[in-house]
């Protein structure tokens, strides 16, 4: 197999989940709400590039847009912020 063969695989939500070490909902709710993008939606099959997922993260980082405030209830977003700054 190719390192180019290796770069273009595409992932599954459970697969992308792991290297965001969230969950496959978490995943598919990014992708609901257009954070993530996705290469193929097939009926109810959904496949990711690892990189395009990465880059919109990273992009959207940048901007200092956290990623769970486009799909978190109000109520909950409010308790990973406070759980973000006991943290520090």
């Amino acid at each position: 197999m190719t390192s180019q063969a290796i770069d273009d695989k595409l992932e599954t939500p459970r697969e992308i989940a792991a290297v965001l070490r969230t969950t496959p909902q978490t995943v598919l709710n990014y992708h609901r709400a257009g954070i993530i993008p996705a290469r193929i939606s097939y009926g109810r099959m959904i496949r990711f590039d690892r990189q395009d997922v990465l880059a919109a993260l990273a992009a959207r980082s940048r901007k200092g847009e956290p990623a769970e405030s486009a799909v978190m209830p109000a109520g909950r977003r409010e308790t990973a912020a406070l759980s973000r700054r006991a943290a520090l």
